[in-house]
């Protein structure tokens, strides 16, 4: 019963900060932006490479570092 009226105080509190946003953006926020009890997406998975790839990247193509 405490996880619910916390959850309903978070919805109260989500849509004030969502609204006080909104009225200066373009885009709009969503209030579930701001609620931290709302299950988001997982973040994708890394990309995996070669370490050579960073090694040319920022290693071997300092020029500017070189005298």
């Amino acid at each position: 019963m405490a996880d619910g009226a916390r959850s309903e105080r978070w919805d109260h509190t989500a849509v004030l900060r969502a609204d006080l946003c909104n009225q200066w953006r373009e885009n709009p926020i969503s209030p579930a932006a701001f609620h931290p009890f709302v299950k988001r997406k997982q973040a994708e998975k890394p990309i995996r490479g070669n370490i050579e790839i960073l090694k040319h990247l920022f290693v071997d193509r300092r020029d500017w570092a070189r005298k």
